[in-house]
C-alpha cells in the first residue's frame, strides 16, 4: 500500500485511490499511515458502518472486507470536526482481458454492405455502411444496441470512404472520390469543399471557442502530406512520414489533461504494408510515433477495432494477423492512456 497514491478532496470530505488496486489483491491485516494536521486533536476511525475508535499510529486495520473507511478529523478546541470517506478502488476483474458474449435478440440491419463502421455520439451508435454504391447510416441507442432504425438522410451522395465526428457531434464522411460532406446531426449533410486531393480523415476536433479543425491526408505534388481544414478554411501541412498509414487505420479522438488528441492505431502505409505504430496529434499538424516494443501492435492489412473502456480508460486494440499461415485475431492492450503498449494472450 506504500505505493498506492490517495487524493484527497477536503472540500467534498473524500479520500480515493484513482487507479484501481490490481486484480487480486488480497489485504488482511494492513499497518497504514495516517496523518492529519498539527492543529488536529484527534482521528478517529470506522471500516464500512462499524463503530469509530480513535485511532494510534502503531494501530493496523482488517481490510479483507473493507470497501470503505470512515475518518473523523476534531480539531485541537474539540468543537469542530471534519468527516472523510475513504473508498478502496480495486479491479474485481482482469482489467487486461475480456470476456465477449453474444447479444442475442439484436435486430442488425441485414446489409451485404461493402464497407461498415459504427461511431458513437451523446447517447446514440450509428452504423454507416455502403450498399450498392451509396451511404446510408443507422442509429441505435448506445447503452441498448438492439434496435437499429435507418435514418433518412439528405444531401449525400456515393460511396463512404471514411467517417470522422468530433466531441459536439459534426461529422466528415469522405467519399470514395474524394467528395467530403459535413454534418451536424447525421440526417442532413452539406458538401464542402476539401480544398485539395484528400485521401484520409484523420479526425476532427472542437475547440472551446467553438472552432472546429478537421485533419487530413492528401496527396500535394506527389507527396503525402498532412493537411487541416479550420473551419473551412484548407492548409496544407508537413510532408507525411512514409511509414504514415493511409487507409484501414483505426483512428480515436480522446482528451488528455482536457485537451482534444487524436490517436492512428495500426493501418496500411502508402507502399501498402501493414503498419504497427501508434501516432498522436495534439492539433491534427504535428504527429508524433510512439515509441513500442517491437511487435506490441498487431501488423494487418484490415482495418482493427479500437476499444476504450469507460470505467478505467484501458485501451484495446484488435486486428486479425498470419501466424503460421493462419488467419488469427490478435490483441494489444494499454493500461497507461495509450502510452505503452502490451500484446495480449490469444
Amino acid at each position: 500500500m506504500s505505493s498506492v497514491f490517495f487524493s484527497i478532496d477536503h472540500k467534498n470530505g473524500t479520500i480515493i485511490n484513482k487507479k484501481a488496486l490490481p486484480y487480486g489483491t488480497v489485504l488482511d491485516s494492513v499497518m497504514m499511515h495516517i496523518s492529519t494536521a498539527t492543529s488536529a486533536k484527534k482521528l478517529q476511525v470506522a471500516i464500512n458502518d462499524g463503530e469509530y475508535h480513535d485511532w494510534q499510529t502503531t494501530d493496523s486495520l482488517w481490510l479483507r472486507d473493507c470497501h470503505t473507511l470512515h475518518l473523523t478529523v476534531t480539531d485541537e478546541s474539540g468543537e469542530m470536526t471534519k468527516n472523510y470517506t475513504v473508498t478502496l478502488n480495486h479491479y474485481d476483474y482482469e482489467p487486461t482481458t475480456f470476456v465477449w458474449n453474444l447479444m442475442s435478440g439484436v435486430a442488425l440491419p441485414d446489409l451485404n454492405a461493402t464497407y461498415a463502421d459504427v461511431v458513437t455520439h451523446g447517447d446514440k451508435a450509428y452504423l454507416v455502411a455502403v450498399v450498392g454504391g451509396s451511404t446510408v447510416l443507422y442509429a441505435t441507442d448506445k447503452n441498448n444496441p438492439m434496435l437499429w432504425s435507418l435514418l433518412p438522410t439528405s444531401g449525400l451522395t456515393g460511396a463512404c470512404r471514411q467517417i470522422a465526428v468530433a466531441e459536439d457531434g459534426r461529422a466528415w464522411i469522405l467519399t470514395e472520390t474524394g467528395k467530403l460532406y459535413q454534418s451536424d446531426n447525421f440526417a442532413q449533410w452539406t458538401e464542402v469543399a476539401p480544398g485539395g486531393n484528400v485521401s484520409a480523415l484523420l479526425g476532427g476536433m472542437v475547440w472551446p471557442q467553438g472552432s472546429h479543425t478537421l485533419a487530413l491526408l492528401g496527396e500535394k505534388d506527389g507527396k503525402l502530406c498532412f493537411a487541416t481544414n479550420i473551419d473551412g478554411v484548407f492548409a496544407w501541412r508537413e510532408e507525411a512520414p512514409k511509414s504514415f498509414p493511409v487507409r484501414n487505420f483505426s483512428a480515436q479522438l480522446y482528451r488528455s489533461n482536457n485537451h482534444p488528441m487524436l490517436r492512428v492505431v495500426g493501418g496500411v502505409s502508402r507502399a501498402g504494408e501493414a503498419v504497427d505504430s501508434v501516432w498522436i496529434s495534439s492539433n491534427g499538424n504535428d504527429w508524433i510515433a510512439l515509441k513500442l516494443d517491437s511487435a506490441a501492435i498487431p501488423a494487418s492489412v484490415e482495418k482493427g477495432a479500437l476499444v476504450a473502456t469507460s470505467s478505467d480508460g484501458n485501451l484495446y486494440y484488435y486486428a486479425t494477423e498470419y501466424r503460421e499461415g493462419v488467419k488469427r485475431l490478435a490483441v494489444s492492450y494499454s493500461t497507461d492512456k495509450g502510452i505503452t503498449w502490451h500484446r495480449g494472450g490469444g
